[in-house]
């Protein structure tokens, strides 16, 4: 394993001292688990593979993988509700030079049978993401930044991915993919109430909101996974849960 990946008590003691109370105009609001550019002033605690597309990607695979229908372009304005206009999706043009080009998008669209994504669902995210960020698919590319830990982390804390740690030989940065599960889960409830009122989802007689909802955590994890393999298959993965206030349970995956 490269010197650059965090073992488990480096990763902890990181998590530790970056975590933050998160703002509540911002706890609805995403971002994508592996862009770490954020300004201190608008940081979203919905973090995610593909931010507010990556949600979008997991309701239309859930949709696919499952057999329910949906409503493509409704479930886009029914997210655009719930985080307060398209001005605030990840990949609109007013927010995608301050968070960045995500690896994500590149793999996503390359690889979408991976992600149980269907080609007509492809192509919807592919419409979505090109109307609103003002850039093509065919012209997204990846970098070669990788982060030196993965993390499902549940906690009422927000955390952010990026962090200083202080060597001998100085200062050192870096950053994390972090999948926040439950802020993750918090907006999912909230979308999947809309999603079933508006008819947006149509499920199988018999189903219900506790049902969409456990498909969509599950799909997430699912995303996560996949996404990391994209990214990187030797990054080290670790659970981490907040106990107490201030006390963090872990466990390693890989």
């Amino acid at each position: 394993m490269n010197d650059h990946y965090l073992s488990e008590e480096e990763v902890l003691s990181i998590v530790k001292g970056n975590t933050y109370t998160v703002d509540m105009d911002m706890r609805l609001r995403s971002r994508c688990m592996s862009t770490s550019n954020y300004p201190e002033s608008a940081y979203p605690a919905v973090s995610l593979p593909g931010g507010d597309l990556g949600d979008l990607a997991i309701l239309y695979a859930s949709a696919d993988y499952y057999g329910f229908s949906v409503d493509y372009d409704a479930a886009l304005s029914s997210l655009v509700e719930l985080i307060d206009g398209d001005k605030n999706l990840t990949f609109s043009q007013a927010q995608f030079d301050i968070y960045g080009i995500s690896n994500y998008y590149y793999y996503i669209f390359k690889n979408y049978e991976n992600f149980e994504l269907s080609r007509e669902s492809r192509e919807k995210l592919s419409e979505h993401f090109e109307k609103f960020s003002g850039r093509t698919v065919a012209g997204l590319s990846t970098s070669s930044q990788k982060a030196s830990a993965a993390i499902f982390f549940t906690s009422s804390e927000g955390l952010s991915s990026t962090y200083k740690v202080k060597k001998r030989e100085g200062v050192s940065e870096g950053h994390l993919y972090v999948l926040h599960k439950s802020f993750v889960d918090e907006r999912h409830k909230l979308w999947v109430e809309k999603l079933l009122r508006k008819g947006v989802v149509e499920l199988y007689e018999g189903l219900d909101a506790e049902y969409l909802y456990e498909v969509l955590s599950e799909m997430t994890d699912r995303h996560m996974l996949e996404t990391l393999r994209n990214f990187d298959l030797q990054v080290p993965i670790f659970g981490i849960s907040e106990v107490t206030p201030g006390n963090f349970q872990i466990n390693t995956y890989q």
